[in-house]
């Protein structure tokens, strides 16, 4: 790579520049050659990296964006309309939905199935939270097999299993208060240290909800954790009987897929959020001590869905494999499971 000519480069204009990225209000525009323009960028990105702790940045795969050829779809790329993602610590559903859909935009390098194809210094220059094959890897998988969402359940990606405060943040903000929140609510949370502080949680609450926050003490969450003393119980014994059951019948399904794990999921807060169910939810509280009335007898939904019923047969003439805990018909596996059955 050819050094800077610093000739071409006015340091007034740059920092003038640098001003207005990070919002200081100046009576006139700059005008900037393409050279400063990438001086304020590689200046602006190390401020933003600082700020965010993120001190080591690999210049050649981050700082730069000539240190390669170009693809030729690349060209007409506004350097100054990226979307820049340095602070951004989660991969969210919209970074995914746009890093794909410029992966498949290449029109020169087409893959066997006819699809566009980039190599990862260009999808890197484009979207910097790409720093490796393995993202890009990911970003492909999932443009694959596409991602399963409803009505039921809020799809987000993200780079680990464990919630971050970003990840927290995000499902206060738009899945516990998101939608139709109660006038009094309860919200009981283990220790995790994002729990234990209530005005961050409260500050993403709407002002008319009555919101009170208990944490569980250590060691209590099997005694008095509603939802581990009903809920989980019954979730995962559904999940390992519908695996048995597809084992058993030769079903060709791939219960692990990604889209299939996320439609189980909704399926099975669908079956569980049945008003049959109620005495087995209020049970869980009762358990723990919340509440002092004993709930009446109840059917689990594990014991419901895949009781006798299923000998029934489905409505496509295909053998039963599910009752539905509403409509207290008898469906087969691809009606309910796949086709996702709602009533």
């Amino acid at each position: 790579m050819d050094p800077p000519d610093f000739s071409e480069v006015r340091g007034k204009a740059i920092v003038e520049s640098l001003a207005i990225t990070f919002g200081l209000n100046l009576p006139s525009s700059v005008t900037l050659n393409d050279v400063e323009k990438r001086w304020r960028d590689r200046i602006a990105l190390m401020i933003r990296c600082a700020e965010t702790g993120e001190g080591i940045i690999r210049e050649k795969d981050v700082l730069t964006r000539h240190d390669c050829e170009y693809d030729e779809e690349d060209l007409d790329w506004d350097y100054e309309d990226e979307v820049v993602e340095e602070k951004s610590k989660e991969i969210t559903k919209q970074m995914m939905d746009a890093a794909i859909k410029f992966y498949r935009s290449c029109k020169k390098k087409i893959n066997y199935r006819g699809q566009g194809t980039r190599s990862l210094k260009s999808m890197t220059r484009r979207f910097r939270w790409i720093t490796s094959n393995r993202v890009l890897q990911s970003v492909i998988t999932y443009g694959a097999t596409g991602c399963y969402s409803d009505n039921t359940i809020h799809v987000f990606v993200g780079k680990s299993h464990i919630m971050s405060r970003a990840t927290a943040e995000h499902f206060f903000k738009n899945v516990l208060f998101g939608g139709k929140v109660p006038a009094t609510l309860l919200l009981i949370l283990d220790l995790w240290p994002i729990f234990r502080d209530h005005a961050f949680i409260k500050s993403f609450a709407p002002p008319s909800t009555d919101l009170h926050i208990i944490n569980i003490p250590p060691g209590g969450t099997s005694i008095c954790q509603p939802a581990d003393l009903s809920y989980n119980h019954q979730l995962k014994g559904i999940q390992k009987r519908l695996t048995s059951l597809v084992m058993f019948r030769d079903i060709r399904y791939r219960v692990s897929e990604r889209d299939n794990l996320l439609k189980f999921a909704s399926q099975a807060h669908w079956v569980i959020g049945s008003p049959r169910f109620k005495s087995f939810i209020a049970y869980g509280f009762y358990k723990g001590g919340f509440i002092h009335s004993k709930p009446p007898p109840f059917d689990g939904p594990k014991q419901f869905i895949f009781g006798a019923g299923i000998s029934k047969p489905c409505s496509c003439s295909q053998e039963g494999f599910t009752v539905c805990p509403r409509c207290e018909e008898s469906f087969c596996f691809e009606c309910f499971w796949d086709k996702c059955h709602r009533c």
